[in-house]
Protein backbone atom coordinates (compact mmCIF):
# COMPACT_ATOMS: atom_id res chain seq x y z
CA UNK A 1 0.00 0.00 0.00
CA UNK A 2 1.38 3.21 -0.47
CA UNK A 3 -0.03 6.58 0.82
CA UNK A 4 -0.32 8.89 -1.98
CA UNK A 5 -2.62 11.81 -0.56
CA UNK A 6 -3.55 12.94 3.02
CA UNK A 7 -5.47 16.04 3.91
CA UNK A 8 -6.57 16.70 7.10
CA UNK A 9 -9.89 17.82 7.85
CA UNK A 10 -9.41 20.04 11.06
CA UNK A 11 -11.52 18.25 13.45
CA UNK A 12 -9.10 15.38 14.17
CA UNK A 13 -9.58 13.41 10.82
CA UNK A 14 -7.72 13.59 7.40
CA UNK A 15 -8.85 12.13 3.92
CA UNK A 16 -6.41 9.51 2.51
CA UNK A 17 -5.81 8.55 -1.05
CA UNK A 18 -4.09 4.73 -0.97
CA UNK A 19 -2.91 2.92 -4.00
CA UNK A 20 -2.63 -0.58 -3.72
CA UNK A 21 -0.21 -1.58 -6.44
CA UNK A 22 -0.99 -5.43 -8.19
CA UNK A 23 -0.26 -7.48 -10.81
CA UNK A 24 -3.05 -6.88 -13.25
CA UNK A 25 -3.39 -2.61 -12.17
CA UNK A 26 -3.47 -0.65 -8.95
CA UNK A 27 -6.64 -0.48 -6.32
CA UNK A 28 -7.48 3.14 -5.56
CA UNK A 29 -9.18 3.37 -2.08
CA UNK A 30 -10.61 6.43 -0.35
CA UNK A 31 -10.49 6.51 3.46
CA UNK A 32 -11.07 8.86 6.47
CA UNK A 33 -8.60 8.28 8.87
CA UNK A 34 -8.92 9.30 12.43
CA UNK A 35 -6.63 9.64 14.93
CA UNK A 36 -7.95 10.07 18.91
CA UNK A 37 -6.64 9.42 22.21
CA UNK A 38 -8.78 6.15 21.91
CA UNK A 39 -6.30 5.01 18.92
CA UNK A 40 -6.99 5.34 15.23
CA UNK A 41 -9.72 4.22 13.33
CA UNK A 42 -9.61 3.68 9.63
CA UNK A 43 -12.90 4.30 7.30
CA UNK A 44 -13.15 3.19 3.67
CA UNK A 45 -14.79 5.71 1.88
CA UNK A 46 -14.86 4.48 -1.65
CA UNK A 47 -13.15 1.58 -3.55
CA UNK A 48 -12.34 1.69 -7.80
CA UNK A 49 -10.04 0.53 -10.32
CA UNK A 50 -8.87 3.70 -11.48
CA UNK A 51 -7.58 7.07 -9.85
CA UNK A 52 -9.79 9.29 -11.23
CA UNK A 53 -12.98 7.46 -9.30
CA UNK A 54 -11.51 8.18 -6.02
CA UNK A 55 -10.10 11.43 -6.56
CA UNK A 56 -13.87 12.54 -7.99
CA UNK A 57 -15.25 11.32 -4.32
CA UNK A 58 -12.35 13.36 -2.35
CA UNK A 59 -12.37 15.90 -4.21
CA UNK A 60 -16.49 16.51 -3.33
CA UNK A 61 -15.64 16.04 0.26
CA UNK A 62 -13.22 18.57 0.18
CA UNK A 63 -15.12 21.13 -1.30
CA UNK A 64 -18.12 20.15 1.51
CA UNK A 65 -15.89 20.67 4.13
CA UNK A 66 -13.56 23.12 3.15
CA UNK A 67 -15.24 25.27 0.06
CA UNK A 68 -13.82 25.94 -2.92
CA UNK A 69 -14.08 25.43 -6.54
CA UNK A 70 -13.72 21.94 -7.66
CA UNK A 71 -11.09 22.33 -10.46
CA UNK A 72 -8.86 24.00 -7.66
CA UNK A 73 -8.92 20.92 -5.39
CA UNK A 74 -8.42 18.13 -8.54
CA UNK A 75 -5.22 19.97 -9.12
CA UNK A 76 -4.00 19.91 -5.90
CA UNK A 77 -4.75 16.13 -5.40
CA UNK A 78 -3.50 15.33 -9.09
CA UNK A 79 0.17 17.07 -8.16
CA UNK A 80 0.12 14.53 -5.54
CA UNK A 81 -0.68 11.78 -7.79
CA UNK A 82 2.01 12.05 -10.42
CA UNK A 83 5.04 9.88 -10.00
CA UNK A 84 8.12 11.46 -8.67
CA UNK A 85 11.11 11.69 -10.02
Amino acid sequence: MRERFRHPQGDGTDLVIQEFPGTQGSIWALVRDSRGTTGSETVMLCQAATADEVVTECVRLLRAQHGGRPETWRAVVAESLEPSF
